[in-house]
């Protein structure tokens, strides 16, 4: 594993400046949200609409963010050599590569599992169910050493399944900042972030999401960050 990283308060600065120029980007682009269903449609990789979200238009602009503005940090290194995808679309298509994951932890993912039935999930021969497994979309290698988890939300309903969804994806990108530094060997990627970001975009009619994050941003935003090193990009912002 490569050992340097950068100040806490550089990463944090990368990560703001790294949210206003997503903003900036995706807002640019005419009809996005049809542009990024429309892409889903006809993707040759069969991708669902977050797949193509993260696969068509994050990573890009995330390549492009950091050719423009890392290349002194980087020392002459490519954007690419840092960026880590959990899709095989995107590792093809950017030359990236494979982001590491786990499949063997003890606890879920998933918010809310009763005690007892962990419990039961522990016991020899027991099925592990997919929220035991740890597979987040994009990594950033040192000297950034984040791992991001991205999020479409489209949930045209009732505003408490946006509120449950946000507790759910914060609960998420709190579980692979969680995860053990893991040395590389010749059969798996290895592990070894000290950040984690939740990038979500709301694409529903209302804000839905948004609303949501901006109800409670005041009060935790401070505290992910603080206590967490967890950083929060909820997009289109608000205002």
């Amino acid at each position: 594993m490569e050992s340097e990283r950068l100040p806490r308060k550089e990463i944090q600065n990368f990560l703001t400046k790294l949210r206003v120029y997503f903003s900036e980007q995706f807002r640019s682009i005419p009809n996005f949200i049809e542009a990024i269903e429309r892409n889903a449609k006809r993707s040759k990789y069969g991708l669902e609409t977050e797949a193509c979200f993260v696969d068509e238009f994050v990573v890009p602009k995330l390549l492009e963010f950091i050719e423009t503005t890392q290349r002194e940090i980087l020392g002459g290194k490519h954007p690419n050599e840092v960026i880590r995808s959990g899709s095989t679309a995107a590792r093809q298509k950017y030359k990236l590569a494979k982001i590491g994951g786990s499949k063997g932890h003890p606890f879920t993912k998933v918010i809310g599992e009763k005690p007892s039935k962990l419990f039961n999930l522990w016991r020899p021969g027991a099925k592990r169910t997919p929220g035991f497994e740890a597979w987040p979309d994009l990594a950033l290698s040192a000297p950034y050493k984040i791992v991001f988890e991205c999020k479409y939300f489209k949930r045209e309903a009732a505003d408490p399944l946006a509120k449950d969804a946000l507790v759910q994806y914060l609960h998420e990108v709190f579980f692979y900042r969680g995860l053990p530094r893991r040395e590389e060997n010749e059969k798996r990627p290895g592990w070894d972030y000290d950040y984690s970001c939740l990038l979500a975009y709301d694409a529903t009619k209302n804000h839905r999401l948004a609303n949501a994050w901006t109800e409670v941003k005041a009060g935790i935003e401070k505290n992910f960050w603080d206590g967490g090193n967890i950083f929060v990009m909820v997009l289109p912002e608000k205002g």
